[in-house]
Order: structure tokens, then C-alpha cells, then sequence
């Protein structure tokens, strides 16, 4: 079973107005260090998850998830896709967002470096979480549309009203039957059990989207299709 990559971050590019090869290489160390430090948190999450409660032949039988990806996962080397790790936390009883959680403490303060990644495959939709915790009474995510990204199926998530603004590029809104055509500055509010798709309006640049709600919604993210 091929397994695309599911979590990732950026790394400039080495164009010559961007600073010295050095730092750049600085830069994809961090990427990469980052990227470690949330596989090594999900595969934490999952192995005491199924602790005490299925073998791990058990849980690749439950998840159709191959036991190799498992392990490798708990042993913090592995890179699921969001659709693996959506059904192995289904597997287990869980929402996947609980694979996510990050150790909190006293300040308010998360580094870019911190932030969980996840890039769903073939569409290079790419979502980044902006908080520590899913429970907090405000969940913020930053969404990267490629350019011409133009889903074919609409999204549905729980009844929960969901805030967003672009805050790069164009973005066109399917709700339903309706459709919105905004841009930076402007912002849109919609119920995210209502079907909704966003179509990025250019074919050469990304699109950037703040999105803001009380409960995260990783299903109003990634169109079924993605």
C-alpha cells in the first residue's frame, strides 16, 4: 500500500533573492526537525492509545492501515495520510484532531516550529493548526489552496459556525447552492455541516486562508475527492 506524505512543512527555495544557501539549509533543518517532533507526538499518542486495549496486528486489522505503517508510526519514523490516520483513530475510538495535541503550559506563545502540519496527498491542500490544543475555545488554522485548486465534491463537518478570510489570493465558496467570490479583507461566516467547497480563483498562485471556529473541523478541510 503506497503512502503518500501526510505531514509536512516548507522550505524556501534557493532562487537568488532568497538569503544564502546556508540559511536556507538552516531553514529545511528546521522543517524537518519540526516534521520529526509531530510524527514522534502522533505516534506517542497512538501507541498509548492502543496500550492495554489491542495488539498492534489487532489495530491493522481494525484500520486496514498496513502493521508495517503502524509501527513505524508508533516508533516515530512513520508519514500517514490524513486518510490512514483517520482511520486508525476511528479504530480506536478517537477524533483524529486527538493525535495532534501538543503539551501545554503556562504562556500563550507557539512557535511557528510547533505548529502541526498536515498536506493532504494529490491535492497539496495544506493545513496548518495555530494553537496547542484543540480544546481551547478558539481553534485557528491557517489553509494553503494550490493554485487552480477546484474540488469536485463539497465538504460536510458538524454544526458549527465557521469563520474565514483570505488572507492571500482569491477564494470562490460553494455553500450549497450558493457562491461567494472574496478576497483580502473580505470575510465569510457559514455552518460547516452545510456542504461548502472553496475554489481557489487563480491558476498561478496559492491562496491562504485564515479559518476560526470553536471545534476544530479537519473534515471541512479535505473534500472527500482530495
Amino acid at each position: 500500500m503506497q503512502q503518500p506524505d501526510g505531514v509536512n512543512g516548507t522550505a524556501a527555495d534557493g532562487a537568488s533573492s532568497e538569503p544564502p544557501p546556508s540559511a536556507s539549509k538552516s531553514d529545511h533543518g528546521q522543517v524537518q526537525l519540526a516534521r520529526a517532533r509531530q510524527i514522534a507526538l502522533i505516534g506517542k499518542s497512538v501507541r498509548a492509545l492502543r496500550h492495554g486495549r489491542m495488539t498492534l496486528s489487532q489495530l491493522a486489522q481494525a484500520s486496514n492501515v498496513s502493521i508495517g505503517l503502524l509501527s513505524r508510526l508508533e516508533n516515530g519514523t512513520g508519514n500517514p495520510s490524513f486518510a490512514s490516520l483517520s482511520a486508525i483513530a476511528r479504530a480506536l475510538g478517537v477524533d483524529v484532531h486527538s493525535f495532534f495535541e501538543l503539551p501545554t503550559n503556562s504562556g500563550t506563545v507557539l512557535s511557528s516550529s510547533d505548529r502541526a502540519r498536515l498536506r493532504m496527498p494529490h491535492t497539496d491542500i495544506e493545513i496548518e493548526l495555530l494553537v496547542p490544543s484543540f480544546h481551547d475555545r478558539i481553534i485557528a488554522v491557517l489553509m494553503t489552496l494550490p493554485p487552480g485548486f477546484n474540488p469536485h465534491t463539497q465538504a460536510t463537518a458538524r454544526t458549527v459556525q465557521q469563520f474565514e478570510t483570505p488572507l492571500d489570493g482569491s477564494v470562490e465558496y460553494h455553500i450549497e447552492h450558493e457562491i461567494h467570490q472574496i478576497g483580502p479583507g473580505d470575510s465569510i461566516l457559514f455552518e460547516a455541516n452545510r456542504p461548502h467547497a472553496r475554489r481557489n480563483m487563480s491558476d498561478s498562485t496559492a491562496a491562504t486562508i485564515l479559518s476560526c471556529s470553536i471545534e476544530i473541523q479537519l473534515e471541512s478541510y479535505f473534500p472527500a475527492d482530495s
